[in-house]
């Protein structure tokens, strides 16, 4: 299904957007429950994406908006149906991670922790497009998916189960082409 579409594990991916950012705030939260969370927010991105720390607050800031907005128990539904992941909200997302990835250049530390937001954003982009036979757009995609996804395999999965949840996550991407 859509929702299993980043799995081999028993969480989705959709789950897991700005990840770091939960754990974070939950334990500043847990010293003292009274800190500013907009310090919290303006520490944490520019500590954590440095030179991108603009483009990285806007998708954050752009995110929390829109779901807002919009009351969706987005558990029970498949990404398709969200109706804050329009694709005026997608292109954004993905000229926002563009802009975040310009502005890092080769530092592989900040690179990882973007690629780790394009996930779920690089994933509906390609469960919307159509699906054509070697369309160079889903292509990309694909290949940008598969390359985030080893990583955020090797950092989030135990080194048995890492190979065989890379095999199935690239043969549903491959699949999807």
């Amino acid at each position: 299904s859509e929702l299993e579409i980043a799995s081999g594990t028993k969480h989705s991916i959709f789950s897991m957007s700005f990840h770091d950012l939960t754990l974070y705030l939950n334990m500043k939260l847990m010293e003292d429950p009274f800190r500013n969370t907009n310090t919290l927010l303006d520490d944490y991105f520019e500590k954590y994406y440095g030179p991108a720390t603009a483009p990285m607050r806007q998708l954050f800031d752009t995110l929390i908006q829109r779901q807002s907005s919009n009351r969706q128990s987005l558990g029970k539904l498949p990404p398709r149906q969200w109706k804050h992941a329009d694709h005026a909200f997608l292109k954004t997302a993905e000229s926002l991670l563009d802009q975040a990835e310009k502005l890092v250049g080769n530092d592989e530390t900040y690179l990882r922790r973007i690629g780790f937001e394009r996930l779920p954003i690089d994933t509906m982009l390609l469960l919307n497009r159509p699906k054509k036979a070697n369309d160079p757009e889903n292509l990309k995609l694909v290949n940008r998916l598969k390359k985030n996804y080893r990583i955020a395999v090797k950092r989030l999965i135990a080194p048995a189960l890492q190979k065989p949840t890379i095999e199935t996550l690239e043969k549903k991407l491959d699949i999807i082409l």
